[in-house]
């Protein structure tokens, strides 16, 4: 078994503490809106936080590579994927060019239709399986990609 962590490059890091200001500060002025405006003020105060529960629960803290399976380790759980219908895994810095990508379902010119498990897509590992695409952001790609090969 092999872990490896889950950096964040500085844009996710700011983007990050954005949306945490953004999920705090609107609440605050809902609940002193919902004296006013009950039905206004307790959604601007319940919708931002459930946002805020749902986005942190996604956050990626790390890989685990076990005999036959690659686990992604979220602070919500964890998502395993099989290692026997692995095709390949290169380290590619360039993979998720473009927009902020970072968790979710994306396409690009390169890839195609791919899953993005990570905050940095400088640290880009491409994960080819037989039937998707992932891309994932180990704090030591080349290392990641040795395990997984042989792990495979």
């Amino acid at each position: 078994m092999k872990n490896f962590k889950a950096p964040w490059n500085r844009e996710f890091a700011l983007t990050f503490v954005a949306f945490i200001a953004c999920c705090t500060a609107v609440p605050y002025m809902g609940f002193n809106l919902s004296s006013r405006h009950p039905l206004v003020g307790w959604a601007m105060f319940i919708c931002p936080l459930i946002l805020l529960i749902f986005g942190l629960n996604l956050l990626v803290r790390g890989y685990r590579l076990e005999p036959g399976s690659l686990i992604i380790r979220r602070v919500g759980g964890s998502k395993r994927f099989d290692l026997s219908t692995l095709v390949s895994a290169i380290a590619d810095p360039s993979a998720m060019n473009g927009a902020m990508r970072y968790l979710g379902q994306f396409q690009n010119d390169k890839l195609g239709d791919f899953r993005a498990f990570g905050a940095d897509p400088k640290r880009s590992v491409v994960l080819r399986f037989k039937n998707q695409i992932v891309v994932v952001t180990p704090d030591r790609p080349e290392d990641f990609v040795n395990e997984i090969t042989k792990m495979k």
